[in-house]
């Protein structure tokens, strides 16, 4: 498994916009096959709890386009201490296709998501949770780097391996 994204922890925390949509850029370097997406958050309202989607939209002159891949809903519950939230999405990617990673929470003043200063990332207003916007067509261009990255499957990462040696056969699982 592989990273792509800011794998970073942020120093800033900060409530998201109206309709809790936030993106992030990424260039893909290798192919492979998105697994996941992480977020690092934490509810800001004690005892609040609400649910986080992730999708993957294309790149069209350095802005997002077309939705490639969403997710189901995933529960966050209230913390004191920030975490990483996982949620399953697939989507197959290729080297040096740039790729725009986003998240939306249903209720966006109850998620504090984590940033650096400095990056490249989106704001927009969508439709309103649970749908994604597409094509995204709204655009709040920030210097911002939010903590969110995808996991991946590099090409040629076998999980089970068989191997026919005449008339013996050898099988097993790698992990």
């Amino acid at each position: 498994m592989a990273t792509l994204g800011y794998t970073g922890t942020g120093d800033t925390d900060g409530i998201g916009s109206s309709t809790g949509i936030f993106m992030a850029k990424v260039v893909a370097t290798e192919n492979g096959t998105i697994t996941s997406i992480s977020v690092y958050s934490r509810g800001s309202f004690l005892g609040s709890t609400t649910d986080l989607r992730v999708a993957i939209y294309s790149d069209n002159a350095g802005v997002p386009l077309n939705k490639l891949a969403e997710s189901a809903g995933a529960a966050t519950t209230d913390s004191e201490t920030p975490e990483w939230e996982e949620i399953a999405i697939s989507l197959a990617i290729t080297n040096g296709v740039t790729y725009w990673l986003a998240c939306e929470v249903a209720n966006a003043d109850s998620v504090q998501r984590y940033l650096d200063a400095t990056g490249n990332a989106s704001l927009g207003n969508g439709p309103g949770y649970p749908t994604w916007p597409d094509p995204w067509t709204e655009l709040f261009a920030l210097s911002r780097q939010y903590s969110i990255y995808a996991t991946y499957t590099p090409p040629g990462n076998v999980n089970d391996l068989s191997v026919n040696l005449g008339e013996a056969q050898i099988g097993g699982s790698l992990f």
